[in-house]
């Protein structure tokens, strides 16, 4: 596994953010009635779509050789949060065109069902964030013994 493949599949979850974004949106616009719950899963899609494009720059960098572990994990919650977008847009999809049927199925499923997807949405992009944070670390701490090396070499 290389970081290559982590920078690879956050890539790809930009188009899928961004097309759910813009279904959030519409649905939002059509029934008022979602807002709430929409509204917190669009944040959590910026936030996610802000730290997908940290760790996808983090992971190219030349430096970014960090442990297997720790990069499988990292692409396991990528595809996960990956799956959690696609349900979104799926949840949304499969409501029906006419306004008073939406309204019913949102009434219906479409609100706890909404609500669960941004939980699992919330877990794996903290779950990313944590991740975020233990790369940068790896990766400064890598580049601080090189650092450390060429001063020893120096003296």
């Amino acid at each position: 596994m290389d970081p290559l493949s982590i920078a690879t599949a956050c890539i790809s979850l930009v188009g899928v953010i961004g097309k759910t974004t813009i279904q959030v949106g519409l649905f939002v616009h059509d029934i008022r009635e979602s807002r709430k719950e929409l509204d917190a899963i669009s944040r959590e899609l910026s936030s996610l779509s802000l730290c997908r494009s940290a760790l996808a720059n983090d992971s190219a960098s030349p430096a970014a050789g960090f442990p297997l572990s720790l990069a499988d994990n990292v692409l396991s919650v990528v595809r996960n949060c990956n799956e959690v977008v696609h349900e979104i847009d799926a949840l949304l999809a499969k409501m029906s065109v006419d306004s008073i049927k939406r309204k019913v199925q949102w009434a219906a499923y479409g609100r706890k069902d909404a609500t669960t997807l941004w939980l699992n949405l919330e877990a794996h992009k903290s779950a990313l964030d944590i991740a975020l944070d233990m790369i940068t670390l790896y990766v400064s701490l890598r580049i601080l013994d090189t650092h450390s090396f060429y001063v020893l070499l120096i003296i």
